[in-house]
């Protein structure tokens, strides 16, 4: 329930299962009385909410959920929830566990489910063997909505049971969409097999925070969204995929991604877009405005990506913004197989689906590109064509305020085009080449940090950031106006960081998995 009084008029406004019920009064006596009476609501309201125990040792038969006799199993615990419950998953190792499937979570507005690890406790490790996902959500005619995945941690017992950790998505693409979802400080590690670790099709109103997805070098995409829309990633730390780190695509529009770490994701780093397929778009085809897309209005800045081989894609996108991040390619690069290892950094393609539109209207700015000089590379930014109409992309995408800097050879800082049947155009307008960032890497946390003061004092061009989402760097301040170039609004002394309120945690890149 939420409150509010207006002390002027004496208005009481309190909000319950989705109800606003409105009380005033000009008499103070009255006024008081009525507010204790939505105080007491408020008491009733919270005293509803359960608190639900699973424990490895709890058992599903005769157990109550309760702290001395929790269940053995987060399936059983789901089939008792309520709006506003909190499943706790006490620390231990569960086989096959969770996997809700068939018990999907309906909470409310302001009564969200939680599903999460006991605060104070280890993670608990869910560890599979099966090729069926952890968690296994399927929406239909009603889909589940508000509820809180937080604090699990998941790790493959067989890397190569081909299965996605997390899949939550709607049955069909004309399906109503699952929706008001969040997934928080969850770990996963040790999937191996062409898969995901985050999959979700057809969700919407979700966050994705403070996550960490280790691959080891597994073909998986860290977090990949088919038709997902209003929505915010950020803080999290995605490493050793070697199909992508982020990637939304199938119609996903109106997405923030944020303050994220993406390391070494070899395919691409963030793919804005992708080659989903008519029949799996949401929303279908013939519901899409055109021009239609795989990806629109995605924001992407104050990432730091590093040691991709396409760390930007635009693919099939188009309003899509990318500005202050940095971006990092060294000879790491390369993946284990040799393979995606001659992408451009900046990677633009269009969908080998004559119905979409190719990538167009896209801006590329602010951004910090820090290379090194390969003969095995085509240019720094490809636009790579599969559509015979696709048209001159170059005209459509604007390049602006980047700092381009090669760091083995500063005179060949450079970037250009190339694209299909098409002459290599430079990409010189509005950018800077050869300017050292000083790059220092912390090393508490493995960051890099830019200690270059020149371009830390309002080089940047004010972004048309999204109006409802703050603008802030990498550390979680507010940038300036005018914004610097990269992802950091002050000079950072490696190893001393800020840790201000806004940012929950500063991700180490030894991904150890311990419990801070």
């Amino acid at each position: 329930m939420k409150l509010a009084i207006c002390p002027v008029n004496r208005l009481v406004l309190a909000e319950t299962e989705g109800w606003w019920i409105m009380i005033a009064s000009r008499d103070k006596g009255t006024f008081i009385l009525l507010a204790v009476l939505v105080l007491m609501m408020i008491t009733i309201t919270d005293l509803d909410a359960r608190i639900i125990h699973v424990a490895v040792n709890g058992d599903d038969g005769s157990g109550d959920g309760s702290v001395a006799n929790p269940y053995g199993g987060v399936q059983r615990a789901i089939r008792d929830t309520s709006p506003g419950d909190t499943i706790y998953v006490h620390e231990g190792k569960y086989l096959n566990e969770p996997r809700p499937g068939g018990y999907p979570m309906y909470g409310a507005p302001g009564e969200y489910i939680y599903l999460m690890g006991v605060p104070g406790e280890d993670n608990p490790v869910f560890a599979s063997s099966e090729t069926a996902g952890f968690v296994s959500m399927t929406g239909g005619e009603n889909p589940p909505h508000h509820f809180v995945l937080k604090r699990l941690t998941y790790s493959k017992a067989d890397p190569f049971a081909g299965s996605h950790c997390i899949n939550i998505a709607s049955s069909d693409n004309e399906d109503p969409a699952i929706h008001n979802i969040v997934i928080d400080g969850c770990e996963f590690y040790n999937q191996r097999e062409n898969s995901q670790m985050i999959k979700m099709a057809g969700v919407d109103s979700f966050t994705i925070k403070n996550c960490i997805m280790n691959a080891s070098n597994g073909t998986v995409i860290g977090l990949a969204g088919v038709g997902c829309h209003d929505g915010e990633v950020y803080n999290c730390k995605i490493d050793s995929c070697l199909q992508g780190g982020i990637e939304f695509k199938g119609g996903s529009s109106e997405i923030v991604i944020r303050n994220n770490f993406v390391n070494m994701t070899y395919f691409t780093g963030i793919n804005l877009g992708g080659d989903t397929g008519e029949e799996y778009l949401r929303p279908p085809l013939s519901e899409m405005e055109l021009p239609n897309y795989e990806a629109k209005g995605i924001h992407v800045y104050s990432n730091i990506i590093r040691d991709c081989a396409a760390s930007i894609a635009f693919d099939t996108a188009r309003n899509c913004k990318v500005y202050n991040n940095l971006i990092i390619r060294t000879e790491l690069t390369r993946s284990p197989s040799g393979i995606y290892n001659n992408i451009g950094l900046v990677w633009i393609r269009h969908s080998s689906w004559s119905c979409l539109v190719p990538s167009n209207n896209n801006f590329f700015a602010n951004n910090i590109v820090y290379f090194n000089e390969r003969e095995d590379y085509w240019e720094n930014v490809v636009c790579h064509t599969t559509t015979a109409d696709a048209g001159d992309s170059s005209s459509t995408h604007e390049f602006y305020n980047n700092v381009w800097y090669c760091f083995d050879d500063p005179s060949t800082s450079w970037a250009s085009w190339t694209d299909e049947g098409k002459v290599d155009e430079p990409i010189v307008s509005g950018n800077i080449f050869g300017e050292d960032p000083m790059l220092q890497t912390d090393s508490d946390t493995g960051i890099p940090v830019v200690v270059n003061s020149v371009l830390l004092g309002g080089r940047g061009v004010n972004a048309a950031k999204p109006e409802w989402y703050e603008y802030i760097d990498f550390y979680g301040e507010e940038y300036s106006s005018p914004p610097p170039i990269g992802p950091f609004n002050l000079s950072y002394e490696p190893g001393a960081p800020p840790t201000p309120a806004s940012v929950n945690r500063i991700i180490p890149l030894n991904m150890s998995g311990k419990k801070e």
